[in-house]
């Protein structure tokens, strides 16, 4: 093999994308799946929870199954992006490797806790994940799709290299949107709130897409605080404690989420604790309903997550949340093997017995050595009990997906930021103003600014308005614009790439 070349998002989106023989392949092949497998539990339950997030996202294409096939590749690449640029220089081994990285132990092996899990889009796999016997079909369309992924050097790739195919993919042609380039996220970031220049400010994007604003904070900020001389793990802890986002649409968590690894560059590759990816499948303007219970716990409830309550304790702690109901599914499958002895009632009661022993207990060299109160343990049991039963009915795992992700407004509102950033991706100008007010007041600290990029409705494809405030200050419709007056390189260019070229027009008339 000659040597490979690093892709441009244009260059893989025109290799794996709409058009290409490689997605009509695999979509063809996972369409057949779907198709065959549409009324089964774990298949007919994702694409029910995958239609009702695109409906509460507001996404202007229709959720149909076609498109949540097509979602599912897109969603299946994004891991083997992932893979290949975390081992460049290796091939996935087996199916084994290729099913670990689908269900996300992979990446819990590289110290990447929530990078993903069996989520919407691993129903084509549902036998293997519920134990009753293998579908060699989708591992090889894994397999192939890993194989032609190689022909490239992902080792150090553009951060938005999934975003062309995604807004291809996902986006309505009736109702185009044009996306944030790169350049543009870094200019309002470092020219307009110094990020570079104060590289310890805290940024969210409560409505981040596939990420691209995230990958620029990420970044700006990982080059900065090098510079700085700070060492690279004091670099990834600080950076991912600082920068996060929260998007209500699957597929684009998933992009947005691998678009945050990439950007992390070597950080990721270095050995560094479990860390959690800051990147959330929730709605920022959803707000949990909080209620003191008769043990007096503090508890919530989410309207994604029905049937779901966390203690306080646990909806306010990302890492906690991610920990406790990572080791769920051991308990799951061991209800699943216990149904060969016992009834459902009893299989169920004596893994939940064991799981509230694990909650009580201390956890010494874990990231949450401090137990749970037996009373807070009360309700993660009422949880528990609802997807072990789900899990045994034939759900699968994607509610237990969906409640590690729905108390990310919860936590990240007590967290605090300098910097809320975004794209004004609501159905009107209006509706995208309002929606960043609303997430100022909860997220925003008392010093904290705001920029978002608009929407432009004009005709030109070249013109780009945004807004900027601080406290005290309202975001304005177009209070800034500029007009790219020249060519744009294809090959994803950052802020100091189009300042050198002279292509940019400031606030044009």
């Amino acid at each position: 093999m000659g040597q490979r070349a690093i892709p441009s998002p244009r260059q893989l989106s025109l290799a794996f994308g709409p058009g290409s023989p490689i997605i009509a392949n695999a979509v063809g092949r996972l369409s057949a799946l779907f198709e065959e497998n549409s009324a089964a539990s774990p298949v007919a339950v994702a694409y029910e929870y995958w239609r009702r997030y695109r409906k509460s996202a507001a996404c202007l294409s229709p959720a149909t199954p076609p498109l949540f096939v097509q979602h599912t590749y897109l969603a299946l690449l994004a891991r083997l992006v992932a893979r290949h640029f975390l081992e460049p220089a290796r091939a996935p081994a087996n199916h084994q490797e290729l099913w670990q990285v689908v269900n996300g132990d992979y990446f819990i092996g590289f110290g990447l806790e929530n990078f993903i899990g069996e989520d919407f889009f691993t129903w084509p796999f549902f036998r293997l994940s519920m134990g009753i016997g293998p579908k060699e079909e989708a591992l090889d369309v894994v397999r192939e799709l890993s194989i032609e992924l190689a022909q490239f050097d992902l080792s150090r790739p553009s951060p938005g290299l999934l975003t062309e195919m995604f807004h291809r993919i996902s986006l309505s042609s009736e109702a185009p949107v044009q996306p944030v380039p790169r350049w543009l996220a870094e200019f309002l970031l470092e020219e307009k709130l110094h990020l570079a220049q104060q590289p310890d400010q805290a940024v969210l994007d409560p409505s981040c897409g596939p990420g691209t604003f995230l990958a620029a904070a990420v970044a700006s900020k990982t080059i900065a605080l090098r510079k700085s001389g700070q060492s690279p793990l004091d670099v990834l802890l600080q950076v991912i404690g600082q920068v996060a986002g929260m998007t209500p649409d699957p597929l684009a968590a998933m992009i947005a989420r691998t678009g945050y690894l990439l950007a992390l560059g070597g950080l990721a590759r270095e050995p560094h604790p479990p860390i959690l990816v800051p990147v959330y499948l929730a709605d920022a303007n959803q707000e949990s309903a909080v209620e003191v219970n008769s043990a007096s716990v503090t508890v919530h409830s989410f309207s994604t997550a029905e049937g779901m309550p966390l203690p306080d304790r646990v909806a306010g702690d990302p890492m906690m949340l991610d920990w406790l109901f990572g080791r769920l599914p051991n308990y799951m499958r061991g209800a699943a093997t216990r149904l060969h002895a016992q009834s459902e009632e009893v299989a169920v009661q004596e893994v939940l017995n064991a799981y509230y022993n694990y909650l009580t207990s201390p956890k010494s060299r874990t990231p949450i050595p401090e137990p749970l109160t037996p009373a807070a343990a009360d309700v993660m049991i009422e949880t528990a009990r609802n997807l072990v039963q789900g899990y045994l009915h034939g759900e699968g795992h994607v509610r237990l997906f969906i409640v590690k992700n729905a108390p990310a407004p919860v936590f990240l509102a007590r967290r605090k930021f300098d910097l809320l950033v975004g794209f004004g991706s609501q159905p009107s100008a209006a509706g995208s103003l309002d929606f960043f007010e609303d997430c100022r007041s909860v997220y925003l600290n008392d010093s904290g600014r705001a920029a978002i990029v608009l929407s432009s409705e004009r005709a030109e494809t070249n013109r780009f308005e945004y807004s900027l405030a601080s406290v005290g200050q309202r975001l304005a419709a177009s209070s800034n614009s500029m007009l790219v007056t020249g060519e744009i390189p294809e090959n994803d260019p950052g802020w100091a790439e189009i300042r050198d070229l002279n292509v940019i027009e400031m606030n044009p008339e």
